[in-house]
């Protein structure tokens, strides 16, 4: 190829790079500043959308919180109550406890009152007449014992009977009275 036309071909080439080089240079610019100008309105676009979104979640959390904030001022007044009624209770429930065990101690010294008073009463007493006196002695328990087995037998009774105390009463009064003033017939 001649020189001339290769440098005109070479500098065709070169001015056609170089064009569309500047103009792509300033599409770009122009589009970089549509893209940018774009960007930026959907960025505020998504920024105001965000914010809007952030406001009404703080509001139904804010009323979320303020329901359950009430609930639980409720169920505090509601615990506080039953830790009062508890403490009463628990009070009560020992001074129950004392009085019972007071009760139970009374009771007990009641019913040993009760049996010995029981075993001392005219109607577990034996009054047996016709015995010379001195014959009881030095032991009138045994004396007793020994009296019943003779008179009623050894296998009277299924179970044997257990003589406390033994002892030789005083003369009826009316039978004094009978001696000194006896009766006109």
């Amino acid at each position: 190829m001649p020189k001339a036309v290769q440098e005109t071909k070479d500098l065709s080439t070169f001015l056609s790079a170089n064009s569309t080089a500047r103009l792509v240079s300033q599409s770009d610019e122009r589009l970089s500043t549509t893209a940018a100008a774009d960007f930026q309105a959907a960025i505020n676009k998504l920024r105001t959308e965000n914010l809007e979104s952030l406001a009404d979640f703080q509001k139904e959390c804010g009323a979320a919180i303020s329901a359950l904030q009430q609930v639980v001022d409720v169920l505090g007044k509601k615990i506080q109550d039953v830790e009062e009624s508890l403490t009463d209770a628990c009070n009560q429930l020992s001074g129950l406890g004392e009085t019972v065990t007071r009760l139970s101690k009374e009771n007990e010294a009641m019913k040993k009152q009760l049996d010995y008073l029981s075993n001392y009463t005219r109607r577990e007493n034996i009054c047996i007449i016709g015995v010379p006196e001195s014959a009881e002695m030095p032991e009138p328990a045994n004396f007793v014992s020994s009296l019943r087995r003779e008179g009623f037998g050894p296998n009277a009774f299924e179970m044997p009977s257990i003589i406390d105390r033994a002892h030789r009463t005083a003369v009826p009064r009316d039978y004094l009275r009978m001696e000194i003033n006896p009766p006109d017939f």
